[in-house]
C-alpha cells in the first residue's frame, strides 16, 4: 500500500515519483559538462524494428537528461514511420516535412551558409507549447550548435538578479518576415517571461494567414519550476517600451543574449548524413556555424512530435503491468 500513498512520506519508488522520473534526472549543462560526457550516436539499425519508438529502452536516455539526442545511420526512408511509431506528425506551412537546402540569393537566412545564434522553432504557433524537434540530414557541410536554455536561464539569474527580473517585466515585440510564404505571426512578449504572456509575430508572402499568440519565454510548471524557454533574436522588431525603461531593458536582453552565445554554453559537433537529431524544442536551442554555401550540398529535412506523445510511450511502458495482463 505505500507505494502507491499520495503523501510526501512516499516511497521513492512509488507512481509519483515515477512518473516524475525524467524531471528529476534532468542535467543542466555547459560546454565544460558537456564535453567531459559527450554522448553519443545511436546506431539506428541497432535498434530492434518494432522497438525504435523507444528510444530509453535503446539506450537513448540524453533526451530524457541533456535536452537531445542523436540517431546515426537512419535512411530517408524510414523517418516518416519512425516519427510515426512516436505519435502524430503536425502539419506546418512546409508539410509533415520541412525541407531545408542552400540557395543562391536566399533571402531566408536558414537558406545561407551564415551562421545561426541558438534559437528556438515555432514560438507563435499554438501547437508547439512543447514539441520534440527532428533534424534529418541528407548531406551537410557545417557543425550544429546545441544550448541548454535552463542552464543558462538559470545561471543567469544568479549572476543578474536585475537584469533577469527586468526581462522578467518588461514585454517586447518580435516578428518573421519571410518572402516565399504568405503567413504573419505576430506576438509580442516579455523576453523572459515568468508570470505576463506575450506576443510573437511572422510574416510570410506566399500562403494567406495571420498568425498571433501570447505566451511566456521562460514557462515554470506548477511547482514553479522552469519547463521551457523560447527565444529568436532574429525575430525581433521594433520595440514598443517606454523611453525611460528602453535603455536598461536594451542592457538586460544583450547580456542575455551574450550567453546564449557565450562559447562557455555551447556545444558544437559535426552533424553527418542521415543524422537525425532529435531535440526538446521548449529547452534546448539550436543553431549552426558558419559554412561555404558553394563548398558542398546541405538538405535538412525537419518534424516535429509533441513532446507528450514521446513521455507518455515511456511512462506506459513503465505502468503496463498495472492495467494489461502479461500476454500483451
Amino acid at each position: 500500500m505505500i507505494s502507491h500513498a499520495y503523501d510526501e512520506a512516499a516511497e521513492k519508488g512509488d507512481f509519483h515519483s515515477k512518473i516524475e522520473l525524467c524531471k528529476q534526472e534532468e542535467i543542466l549543462w555547459d560546454t565544460a559538462r558537456i564535453e567531459a560526457h559527450s554522448p553519443e550516436k545511436h546506431d539506428f539499425n541497432s535498434c530492434r524494428p518494432l522497438d525504435r519508438s523507444d528510444l530509453s529502452r535503446q539506450g537513448c536516455v540524453e533526451i530524457y537528461t541533456l535536452g537531445f539526442a542523436v540517431i546515426k545511420n537512419m535512411p530517408l526512408s524510414e523517418l516518416n514511420n519512425f516519427l510515426s511509431s512516436i505519435g502524430p506528425i503536425p502539419y506546418t506551412e512546409g508539410g509533415h516535412f520541412y525541407t531545408v537546402k542552400s540557395k543562391p540569393a536566399a533571402n531566408d537566412i536558414a537558406d545561407t551558409g551564415h551562421a545561426l545564434p541558438p534559437y528556438t522553432d515555432y514560438e507563435s504557433y499554438m501547437y508547439a507549447s512543447h514539441l520534440l524537434q527532428f533534424l534529418y540530414f541528407k548531406a551537410t557541410n557545417e557543425d550544429s550548435t546545441l544550448v541548454d536554455g535552463f542552464r543558462v536561464a538559470q545561471d543567469f539569474q544568479k549572476h543578474h538578479p536585475d537584469y533577469f527580473q527586468i526581462l522578467v517585466e518588461t514585454p517586447a515585440q518580435f516578428q518573421q518576415f519571410y518572402t516565399e510564404w504568405k503567413y504573419y505571426h505576430r506576438l509580442d512578449y516579455f523576453q523572459i517571461l515568468v508570470e505576463t504572456p506575450a506576443q510573437f509575430q511572422q510574416f510570410y508572402t506566399e500562403w494567406k494567414y495571420y498568425h498571433r499568440r501570447s505566451r511566456r519565454i521562460i514557462e515554470l510548471d506548477i511547482k514553479g519550476e522552469v519547463s521551457g524557454v523560447y527565444f529568436g533574436n532574429s525575430h525581433a522588431c521594433n520595440w514598443d517600451i517606454p523611453f525611460d525603461k528602453m535603455e536598461k531593458f536594451y542592457e538586460a536582453y544583450s547580456q542575455f543574449f551574450r550567453y546564449l552565445k557565450s562559447p562557455e554554453y555551447q556545444y558544437h559537433f559535426r552533424s553527418e548524413a542521415e543524422d537525425c537529431l532529435m531535440i526538446q524544442n521548449f529547452q534546448v536551442l539550436h543553431g549552426r556555424t558558419a559554412f561555404d554555401a558553394n563548398s558542398g550540398s546541405r538538405h535538412l529535412e525537419v518534424s516535429y512530435v509533441a513532446w507528450n506523445y514521446f513521455t507518455g510511450r515511456e511512462i506506459f511502458r513503465q505502468f503496463q503491468h498495472l492495467y494489461l495482463n502479461e500476454n500483451y
